[in-house]
């Protein structure tokens, strides 16, 4: 049986954790409401800094009159072009709308999605528009906090591995997957500390 404690398995897994977590403390998973909104702010969130994605968000959810959390129902009837006033890419715009009417058609359901697998929860949302792996990966982390992801293709963990281990250029996915293995069931607690590391070089 594993060590259930992620940072003590992590030092003992890997060594060249050990002094990430005596640096940056215990990093840890959170959850929150798995919905329409996690996923529609993840889109929004594709390709641009935090400080302008919230921004598009806020000015976006303003328009749509929706509170703080986007809804399916604020989006329908909009188009690509009424939702430009607010900042969204027409390509942005689409996986939106494609999104929300894949909701209203429940076609998804997110709450089911917390006794679902990983794999069936990727599975079932990269059917929608603009919604890889790596987007599902991020609400699986930070939203249903889920402790054994591990996004190959997100550059932050790529650059923080690269470093991590002296690499002179970024390692491939599948180099990462067979890196990664001996952090199972914990290389969600993993990312963290690469991301960390990374940003803090």
């Amino acid at each position: 049986m594993p060590e259930t404690n992620p940072y003590q398995f992590l030092r003992q897994a890997d060594p060249k954790f050990g002094p990430l977590i005596d640096r940056f403390g215990e990093l840890l998973l959170t959850t929150d409401e798995v919905g329409f909104h996690s996923f529609a702010s993840s889109i929004m969130g594709q390709q641009l800094s935090g400080k302008a994605a919230a921004t598009i968000s806020q000015r976006t959810r303003d328009g749509l009159g929706c509170g703080d959390r986007f809804t399916p129902e604020s989006l329908a009837g909009h188009t690509a072009e009424s939702l430009r006033p607010f900042g969204v890419s027409r390509q942005k715009a689409g996986y939106l709308l494609d999104l929300a009417e894949r909701t209203l058609r429940n076609e998804i359901h997110f709450d089911r999605f917390s006794a679902m697998e990983d794999e069936a929860i990727i599975e079932e949302l990269i059917k929608v528009k603009g919604i890889g792996r790596w987007t599902v990966h991020m609400v699986l982390m930070f939203d249903l906090a889920r402790p054994d992801v591990l996004p190959t293709e997100d550059m932050g963990i790529q650059e923080g591995l690269r470093i991590l281990d002296g690499l002179e250029s970024r390692p491939k996915p599948k180099e990462m997957i067979a890196r990664a293995e001996i952090w199972r069931p914990f290389r969600s607690y993993a990312c963290l500390y690469l991301w960390k590391y990374k940003d803090n070089q």
